[in-house]
């Protein structure tokens, strides 16, 4: 989570990183520009108002990891990062970056949460973000 975007987007391959690179160009020349001071996908899902079109190139991104084997990282990371931008959405009120349930959202968030290699910024969004949908 605390890698650069840029350098992450290197990671992938080729293909995926160069839909993702088109889509960071649009979302620069659009009226997030000047949101977009964020460097890390770390500091995003921390950020007390992330921008939605962020949050839904975070989900790409994490999409990508998934689908796009082999890539640096395994594909459980790639599933964290997908549903943070969904947990971050959520806990900001803010709308959330695809069509999942609440239904399915809580039970991925209580799955992700309880693996041991997770980390404790990633379990507290999780939780917050089941804690937020049980209202």
């Amino acid at each position: 989570m605390s890698t650069p975007i840029e350098r992450a987007l290197n990671q992938l391959s080729r293909a995926a990183a160069d839909k993702l690179r088109r889509e960071q160009t649009r979302l620069r020349s659009g009226p997030t520009a000047g949101k977009l001071r964020i460097n890390t996908v770390g500091e995003l899902l921390r950020n007390s108002a992330p921008p939605p079109e962020l949050l839904a190139f975070a989900k790409e991104f994490g999409k990508a990891i998934v689908h796009h084997q082999p890539a640096a990282w395994p594909k459980p990371v790639g599933e964290v990062l997908y549903y943070a931008a969904y947990a971050a959405a959520v806990v900001h009120g803010q709308p959330w970056p695809g069509a999942l349930t609440k239904k399915d959202l809580k039970a991925s968030f209580a799955r992700l949460r309880s693996r041991e290699w997770i980390g404790p910024e990633q379990r507290e969004l999780f939780g917050a973000a089941i804690a937020a949908l049980s209202d």
